[in-house]
């Protein structure tokens, strides 16, 4: 009756995660809509039927029943999505959000979590076919074409530029209203804030890794650029290439980040690779190849610290009959 009681409640807060979940993703798909048309809801009901479909198909191939997991793989694709510009091909959004579905049903037995995230898999197959597609943004707001777009009115992102001039030209207006030349997911830092406030307060996030990760950012930027442009820094690092929106929904997910001190460390671990990928060697996309380690590495600490967890309860529980038979 207790087992039973517990499965409910834990696929009651399944659930309601999975909610806020997706309410976060539609909130930046309007936000970015209001600036770029209606491509953007396009493309975000694009990724959910097609992980929605892919999910399914792979479930009746191995013979498992249709459950929450369909609901995850549809978040999946949608986190795949806020990864790209608005102009990404349908064709290309569609071929990486069948392969990161895939991907994301790997797992070692025993653990929920999959060996490597799906959005971050998804996006660098995508990376792979065509790294152009993935790079270049309208240089103005506006309306963007459903499907023919002149790609010779698009631009450099503010992320390469960012990357090769610590230049960044937005004022904190566009930080709350939306940031141009970037991916769907990084349109808005007040947005993201919120988000990530959210997140921790409802547990649906890993504090440990959210935390770690955004201070160790924050002061190493400063430090960096020497407190040159204070705030602004420290902005730019958080939108710039993915980092924050990655760290949110991706590396500080409670099923994929490893708990306690393992989750500190996991943190400081994403930001100083990816202080090291991305300025020593330039490499934009660093947040997602990261993904690939990442997903190894926080298994490894998930099953560490299981491990640590389990010999402490047996150690308990063989303790306890002898101090009852010493009171006896």
């Amino acid at each position: 009756m207790e087992q039973t009681r517990r499965k409910a409640m834990r696929q009651q807060r399944e659930k309601e995660q999975t909610v806020i979940c997706a309410g976060a993703l539609l909130s930046l798909l309007v936000i970015v809509s209001v600036d770029y048309g209606p491509r953007v809801l396009l493309l975000g009901a694009v990724a959910a039927l097609t992980a929605y479909y892919t999910e399914l198909a792979f479930l009746r191939i191995s013979g498992k029943k249709p459950g929450a997991r369909i609901y995850r793989a549809v978040l999946d694709g949608e986190i795949l999505l806020m990864l790209m510009p608005v102009t990404v091909p349908v064709s290309l959004l569609i071929i990486s959000c069948i392969f990161a579905v895939i991907i994301g049903n790997f797992r070692i037995k025993g653990d929920t979590a999959p060996l490597i995230p799906a959005a971050p898999a998804g996006y660098c197959l995508a990376w792979l076919i065509s790294k152009k597609s993935l790079l270049l943004f309208p240089a103005k707001k506006g309306t963007v074409p459903l499907f023919r777009i002149d790609r010779s009115i698009l631009t450099e992102g503010a992320s390469a530029v960012w990357n090769r001039k610590w230049s960044f030209s937005s004022s904190p207006l566009n930080w709350i209203t939306g940031v141009r030349k970037l991916p769907i997911g990084s349109c808005s830092l007040l947005m993201l804030a919120v988000i990530a406030g959210v997140f921790l307060l409802r547990r649906i996030a890993s504090r440990e890794v959210v935390l770690s990760a955004v201070i160790s950012m924050t002061a190493a930027y400063e430090i960096l650029t020497l407190m040159q442009i204070p705030g602004t820094a420290a902005a730019a690092a958080m939108m710039t290439n993915q980092f924050l929106f990655a760290v949110i929904f991706i590396y500080s997910e409670k099923r994929f980040a490893p708990p306690r001190t393992a989750g500190v460390l996991f943190g400081l671990l994403i930001t100083s690779c990816y202080i090291s990928t991305v300025r020593l060697h330039g490499h934009g996309d660093a947040v997602m190849w990261l993904g690939i380690a990442a997903g190894p590495a926080a298994t490894a600490l998930r099953l560490i610290m299981r491990a640590e967890k389990n010999k402490r309860t047996r150690a308990a529980h063989h303790k306890a009959p002898q101090r009852k038979s010493n009171k006896t």
